[in-house]
């Protein structure tokens, strides 16, 4: 068992309906940043700024965008610093069940050999964590493949209705699940790591779909 530590008339008929358009605009819907590749990578959620304080692991975006004049939170999964103070919240959509679990700060600590050319630093459960059916494992050093109980948590029976929060933690992995109201089976799921952490500022994570 591998060791674990744990975004003229025309032309001024022309001109007055410009300026009514100008002064009545239709509706906005104002990104709040560039997306990511949908599979994964690495963002910043920043505390202070009501569009990138929130994330979309579907489209790999952030979560916050400008309708109607108004901030929406309607594509994001997670928001943080937004609800509660230095915390990840989920479950305030209309339209999806959401729910996060923590696993910890699990790091796999490698083979030391005589031989090795530099230091080696023990690797986040992140990198190697991956879903086989409903099975999750990762894979350690020498490329064995251990099994990792605990995250089957997440295919608990999704909470109600409601806000849910769990504390931001630096090195910490979580796992998140997420699925529409609409639509039957697990839905789908992705892994996040707190890879920098400022609390009350920003908070930045390392992100795969899963």
């Amino acid at each position: 068992m591998t060791w674990i530590r744990t975004v003229p008339a025309v032309s001024a008929l022309c001109a007055l309906l410009f300026a009514s358009s100008a002064l009545q605009p239709p509706a906005l819907r104002t990104p709040a940043g560039p997306a990511q590749s949908p599979a994964g990578g690495v963002v910043t959620l920043f505390a202070n700024d009501d569009l990138l304080s929130s994330f979309d692991f579907e489209r790999g975006s952030a979560g916050g965008h400008v309708l109607d004049g108004e901030v929406t939170l309607d594509d994001a999964h997670i928001a943080f610093d937004v609800f509660e103070r230095n915390s990840i919240s989920f479950g305030f959509r209309r339209d999806a069940f959401v729910s996060v679990i923590d696993l910890g700060a699990q790091f796999v600590s490698p083979f030391e050999r005589a031989q090795d050319a530099g230091v080696k630093i023990p690797a986040s459960l992140f990198h190697t964590l991956f879903l086989d059916g409903r099975r999750f494992s990762y894979v350690g050093p020498g490329g064995k493949v251990e099994r990792l109980r605990a995250a089957s948590r997440i295919f608990d029976p999704l909470p109600p209705e409601g806000m849910y929060h769990v504390p931001a933690v630096l090195g910490h992995t979580y796992l998140v699940r997420f699925r529409g109201f609409d639509t039957r089976g697990d839905g789908s799921l992705a892994k996040f790591q707190v890879v920098d952490y400022r609390p009350g500022s920003r908070m930045t994570i390392r992100w795969a779909r899963l």
